[in-house]
C-alpha cells in the first residue's frame, strides 16, 4: 500500500514494467526477421552480433549514472531507447536493406543495457523508508519475471498478425510512455559531486581500473562467467526457438514468441523453486 501512495515509486515501477515488454518483445521480432532473410545461420549470426557489443557496452551504464545521476540517466534512457526502437521499426516497415535494420537493432539492444543499473542505483534514492525500499525491490524482482513470460508472448501475439516492424513500434510507444513517466523523477536523484566535476579521462580510468580489478579477484570474475555463460546459453535458446518454430514445428514467428514465453515461465517457475529449496535447507540445518 505504501508503493500505491508514493507517486515517485509508481511512475519508477510503471516505467520498468513497459521497459520490460519493450526489452524482450523485439529481441524474438528480430530473430524472426533475421531467419526470414537466411535461416538459422543468420539468426545466429545477428544474435551474436548484437549481444557482444551490448556487453561491450553495459559496464559504461556506471560512469554515465556517477556523472550524470540516475534520474537524468534514467530519463535519457528511456528517451533514447525509444527514438532508437522507432528509427528500428520505421527500417523494418519501410523494407530497408538488412543490414541498416541489424545495425539500427544492435543500437536499441545496446541502450536498453543502461535502464537495469540506473533503476537499481534510483531506487534507495526514490524510497523513503526502509520498508519501502525492501517492497520496491521485490515488486521490481516481480516486474523483471512477469517481463520474461508476458513480453515474448505479446510479440507472439503482434506477429500472428502483422511483422517485427509492428513489434519495434510497439516497443518504442512504451518506451515513450515510460520516458514520460519518469521525467518529473529526473531532479531528484543527483550526480556524485566528485564524480560529476570529472572528465571523460576520468571516467574510461575508473572502468579500466574496475576491469584490473575484477579480473585480480576469483570470486566475482567467477560470478561474471556465469553469468556471461547463462546469457549465451539463453541468446542460444532463442535462436533455437525460432528456428523450430518457422522450420519444423512450422507454427510462424508467433510461435517463436509462445516457445520463448514458455522458456520464460520455466526460468521463473525454476527461480521459485530454488527458492523453496533453499528455505528448506536453512531450516534443516536450524
Amino acid at each position: 500500500m505504501e508503493l500505491a501512495r508514493d507517486r515517485a515509486l509508481r511512475r519508477a515501477l510503471s516505467a520498468l514494467a513497459l521497459y520490460r515488454l519493450a526489452e524482450f518483445g523485439p529481441w524474438v521480432a528480430i530473430l524472426v526477421y533475421a531467419y526470414g532473410r537466411g535461416g538459422a545461420t543468420a539468426a545466429g549470426l545477428v544474435s551474436l552480433g548484437i549481444l557482444v557489443p551490448t556487453a561491450l557496452f553495459a559496464p559504461v551504464a556506471g560512469p554515465l549514472i556517477d556523472r550524470f545521476g540516475a534520474g537524468v540517466v534514467l530519463v535519457s534512457a528511456y528517451a533514447s531507447q525509444a527514438v532508437a526502437m522507432a528509427a528500428t521499426a520505421a527500417a523494418l516497415l519501410s523494407g530497408s536493406p538488412s543490414a541498416l535494420v541489424y545495425g539500427l537493432a544492435t543500437l536499441t539492444a545496446i541502450l536498453l543495457t543502461v535502464t537495469h543499473p540506473a533503476h537499481a542505483v534510483a531506487s534507495p534514492g526514490l524510497a523513503r523508508t526502509t520498508e519501502q525500499l525492501v517492497a520496491l525491490n521485490a515488486l521490481t524482482g516481480w516486474v523483471l519475471s512477469a517481463g520474461l513470460v508476458l513480453a515474448p508472448a505479446l510479440a507472439g501475439l503482434i506477429l500472428a498478425v502483422s511483422s517485427p516492424g509492428t513489434v519495434y513500434a510497439s516497443g518504442a510507444a512504451c518506451l515513450t510512455i515510460a520516458a514520460a513517466a519518469v521525467l518529473p523523477l529526473a531532479r531528484l536523484l543527483p550526480p556524485l559531486a566528485q564524480t560529476a566535476a570529472e572528465g571523460v579521462a576520468a571516467s574510461v580510468r575508473r572502468l579500466h581500473e574496475g576491469a584490473r580489478a575484477l579480473a585480480a579477484a576469483s570470486a566475482p570474475r567467477e560470478v561474471v562467467l556465469v553469468l556471461a555463460a547463462t546469457f549465451m546459453m539463453v541468446g542460444a535458446f532463442d535462436v533455437l526457438a525460432v528456428t523450430l518454430a518457422l522450420g519444423p514445428l512450422g507454427i510462424g514467428g508467433s510461435g517463436a514468441g509462445y516457445l520463448t514465453a514458455a522458456h520464460g515461465a520455466g526460468a521463473v517457475a525454476g527461480a521459485a523453486a530454488s527458492l523453496g529449496l533453499a528455505d528448506r535447507s536453512r531450516s534443516c540445518r536450524c
